[in-house]
């Protein structure tokens, strides 16, 4: 018995928590159960610092690679194309398909119920495409396997990115901010300290061998892998979906507080024996051997009139006898004496008649008076439900949809999609993008190069130590964010100064004199691409937990696609930088624009 009153707790204790809203108890599952905010939680979020700190930095270790490859250069290569080196195919199909395929990968983890398996097979897809690029570089000039390799590698992080933000936001609620910061500065200083250690072990190595030794490290993937699980109030077996709020056939939906299935049909009986007895009498059962008696019963009930049931036929005056019982009063009472009598009145044709005076029937009276219709029944509405089979609010009123069954959406199907299209606030949303993804393509995976080859004071290692430590900036930028809000009213006027610091960076990084102009202007790039990650992304049609939308799958699609403008053009990695300080400054000065708009609007 003791074994079996511990399962009874158990059982009523999981059903407890499984009910509870934000730590309160509620007999309603529709409210949706209490987000852990803890607990194993905590084993998932240090799963996912892992791939935080080298799935993100993959970028500008292909910018490393690049730069060295550029170890047998002369002077004469100063002005670098972009096609000279045909492994810049990899961080351009990466960052590509790193973006075309965020949306997808949000839907997949979302459906998805094996976190683990969408995990492995991130970790594989982004080991592939570091095998594909070893290959490329070992073998015989086999170039068309760099953009294998890098579309393998930016779907990979697509979905182990979209993973661990997910995850997180599943088991935590109140602490997901400062989770989110905390991965942020996971994430940069694998920024930092990736490009520093690949450079010094490529110098004392080889670039292959520490290609497939960075390999190896992501490779372990799947063993933190093992560490993902899905929240138990998600994997509840109470109902198919997470807070379904409208049943499979809504049809056969009851009043919650109807006791019979009929009970909204028919009236409310008020005596028990009298339901009975008429189910008795009209009502008999069939059946081979019950005719006979069925007969017997309603001869009885014929001869013995004791089982008759009477009827008032004076139910009305019975129920009205208190209103015959009023008395009346003389028009010389006392009160009236000073009334004028009505026997000399004038009358006109356009008086209207004294309404009649209804005694028997109140409800008539006030259907005359008010010129509303009375109700279809007298007893006491079911279920405190008032409403009639007439209602004149209902026919003026426009018809109000169900709470619990919402009104059928209309085809989802392509055209619906681009009715986005036709917004002009897509297209600021849009640039805004570009402009993001361009400027990570191309100063992480171009700048380590040009800095190597453009100052000649600065030696390969000291390269990817800069490259580093420029990462810095970041750190302290997420610091001061995380003390000082930046809210919605704020938001466009940091854009614009960030895209204005990015296209100061880019012009002084194109036409430096020095390595000094060129470090600094580095920095303002760095910081411009730091801050405009963190501050565009609630512009970017992402939910609170990390779902995708129709704004989102768009920005992703035609934002990857622009980036492919790249393979039409064969210009230097100047020519780059300077047509980045066009595009920053065209964005920067559009969000100054809207934002000088609306103010003048709101002033008038």
């Amino acid at each position: 018995m003791n074994v079996e009153n511990e399962h009874a707790d158990d059982h009523r204790r999981e059903n407890e928590h499984a009910l509870s809203l934000d730590d309160v108890i509620t007999t309603q599952p529709e409210l949706g159960p209490s987000i852990p905010d803890g607990g194993f939680g905590w084993v998932v979020f240090i799963g996912t610092l892992f791939f935080q700190a080298l799935v993100p930095c993959l970028i500008v270790n292909f910018g490393i690679f690049l730069a060295f490859s550029k170890l047998n250069g002369t002077a004469e290569d100063k002005n670098i194309f972009l096609w000279d080196d045909k492994f810049l195919y990899v961080p351009l199909f990466f960052s590509f398909s790193k973006c075309f395929f965020e949306s997808f990968s949000r839907t997949i983890v979302f459906k998805a119920t094996t976190p683990r398996l969408v995990a492995v097979v991130g970790t594989c897809l982004t080991c592939a495409g570091m095998l594909f690029m070893w290959m490329g570089m070992t073998g015989n000039h086999d170039y068309w396997l760099f953009p294998l390799a890098g579309v393998l590698s930016g779907v990979g992080a697509s979905i182990l990115l979209v993973q661990c933000e997910t995850l997180v936001s599943q088991y935590f609620r109140l602490k997901l901010p400062v989770l989110n910061e905390i991965s942020q500065v996971i994430s940069y200083l694998g920024f930092l300290i990736a490009p520093i250690i690949l450079g010094d072990h490529i110098l004392s190595k080889s670039l292959t061998q520490v290609l497939l030794w960075y390999q190896a490290i992501v490779l372990q993937g799947l063993v933190v892998s093992l560490l993902f699980r899905k929240p138990m109030y998600l994997k509840s077996s109470k109902r198919t979906k997470p807070y379904q709020f409208v049943i499979s056939n809504p049809d056969d939906e009851e009043d919650i507080l109807s006791k019979n299935s009929r009970e909204l049909q028919i009236k409310r009986q008020t005596s028990t024996e009298t339901h009975v007895s008429k189910i008795q009498i009209h009502q008999p059962q069939p059946g081979p051997s019950g005719n006979t008696e069925s007969k017997e019963q309603g001869e009885d009930v014929k001869k013995d009139p004791k089982k008759w049931e009477s009827f008032d036929d004076d139910e009305e005056d019975v129920k009205y006898a208190k209103l015959n019982e009023w008395e009346a009063f003389d028009e010389d009472d006392d009160e009236n004496q000073n009334t004028p009598k009505r026997s000399g009145w004038e009358r006109f044709d356009n008086d209207d008649p004294p309404s009649p005076r209804i005694i028997n029937n109140l409800s008539l009276a006030d259907e005359t008076k008010t010129q509303k219709p009375s109700p279809l029944f007298t007893d006491f509405p079911v279920n405190n439900n008032n409403t009639y089979s007439y209602d004149d609010e209902i026919v003026t009123e426009p018809t109000n949809s169900n709470v619990f069954m919402p009104n059928n959406p209309e085809s989802d199907g392509f055209k619906k999609r681009l009715d986005l299209l036709k917004e002009p606030t897509f297209y600021k949303s849009w640039l805004m993008m570009v402009a993001n993804i361009f400027s990570t393509f191309v100063f992480y995976s171009m700048f380590p190069s040009y800095l190597y080859i453009e100052v000649d004071s600065i030696n390969i290692r000291h390269m990817s130590a800069l490259v580093g430590a420029l990462s810095l900036i970041n750190l302290i930028f997420l610091c001061l964010v995380y003390w000082f809000r930046i809210g919605k009213k704020q938001r466009p006027i940091c854009l614009w100064i960030f895209y204005w610091l990015g296209a100061v960076g880019y012009l002084m990084v194109a036409d430096s004199t020095n390595e000094y102009t060129l470090l600094i202007g580095a920095v303002q790039i760095c910081l411009s691409i730091g801050g405009l990650d963190h501050i565009s992304k609630p512009l970017l049609g992402i939910t609170a937990k990390g779902g995708t939308s129709n704004e989102n799958l768009l920005l992703t699609v035609l934002s990857s696609l622009a980036l492919l403008l790249f393979l039409c053009i064969d210009a230097t990695f100047k020519s780059c930088f300077r047509m980045m300080f066009i595009l920053h400054f065209f964005v920067g000065t559009l969000w100054l624009a809207n934002f000088a708009y609306k103010k003048l609007r709101l002033r008038h």
